[in-house]
């Protein structure tokens, strides 16, 4: 490895630690400076008229509401224990899901020393498993699990709806600023007409040189709403369903693999007492590669033919799968 062996989190950590928190910190750093001066500098910089009916007090109200959550809820992101699996706790950890024998089946970590559960995932970046593992985050640097899966999906929603919002009132401003400038709704929207993008183009170019803080700002909401509105949507969409995002994943690869003809069932004799398994098996690469014999490839085989064979157990009503994902039966301890 280039940068050096990865460590647990309670061990010595190493340059490409370093460095992750350094991008980390970049980016960290940025985010809420935005924020600080989208909702608390740029705002309250501009008296009663530009928002119309609505006044300041909305705004105002509204950064009050979603800049503080937006921090609390990124701080629990990242301080919340995603659910790793340890010594102590690797008993309860097991009991939580039952292995479906098709993405997940009883196995043995060597590097945490531990029986992985069902649902469960050895993070490369932390070296920790992780119960019902979603991703690693490069925002935080930390997994998303069973833990704090809750916190990244209001995360978003909280995202989408602070910046859905700056959006309206930064329009509101920049139209009330153009309208200073002697160019108001009328010069570049009619209702014979509608909207002329040649005049709305040279005057919102036009306030680049006047006004470019919020000028900048609109160009940055313009990229993080759409962004952050699909993130959330998938999110919402996988949850609905009861995945996580390393099920959708591995879940596709398999869908590709049954097009290729090279997944089947395993079927081992009764006299084993071993369960039917799913496993890829391509003769020709066996071939090649001069694969080792293995104990399986006596056993009876089933070609799958489609994905629908392979159900998804996990999966409840809509409203369970929600319900697991904001009240989850958490695996302590919850923090570091």
């Amino acid at each position: 490895m280039i940068f050096g062996e990865m460590k647990r989190n309670d061990e010595p950590i190493d340059y490409y630690y370093y460095m992750i928190w350094f991008y980390r910190a970049i980016f960290v750093t940025g985010y809420f400076v935005l924020m600080f001066v989208y909702w608390v500098y740029t705002f309250p910089s501009y008296s009663v008229g530009y928002f119309g009916p609505l006044g300041t007090t909305i705004p105002q109200v509204l950064a009050l509401i979603f800049v503080p959550m937006n921090a609390y809820l990124y701080y629990m992101m990242y301080s919340v224990n995603p659910g790793i699996i340890t010594k102590e706790n690797n008993e309860e950890a097991l009991k939580k899901f039952q292995y479906d024998y098709i993405l997940y089946r009883p196995r043995y970590c060597d590097i945490c020393k531990i029986k992985c559960p069902a649902r469960s995932h050895h993070c490369k970046s932390c070296n920790v498993c992780v119960l019902k593992f979603d991703h690693h985050c490069v925002l935080t640097h930390r997994c998303v699990g069973i833990n704090n899966n809750r916190y990244l999906l209001l995360f978003c929603v909280n995202l989408v709806l602070i910046s859905f919002f700056g959006t309206i009132f930064l329009t509101m401003v920049l139209m009330g600023l153009a309208a200073k400038k002697g160019y108001p709704p009328s010069f570049y929207y009619s209702k014979t007409t509608g909207l002329n993008f040649i005049k709305l183009r040279h005057v919102f170019f036009g306030l680049y040189t006047t006004h470019m803080m919020e000028w900048l700002l609109y160009i940055t909401l313009a990229f993080v709403v759409p962004i952050a509105a699909l993130f959330t949507l998938y999110q919402f969409v996988m949850h609905a369903y009861g995945l996580t995002s390393f099920e959708v994943f591995h879940r596709s690869k398999l869908s590709g693999m049954i097009k290729e003809k090279k997944i089947y069932f395993v079927i081992p004799p009764p006299e084993t007492g071993h369960h039917k398994f799913v496993k890829y098996f391509d003769p020709e690469e066996d071939k090649k590669n001069d694969r080792e014999p293995d104990p399986t490839d006596e056993y009876e085989r089933v070609l799958i033919t489609s994905i629908d064979q392979l159900p998804h157990q996990y999966s409840l009503s809509v409203y369970e799968n929600f319900k697991t994902i904001l009240f989850p039966d958490t695996l302590e301890p919850t923090t570091y």
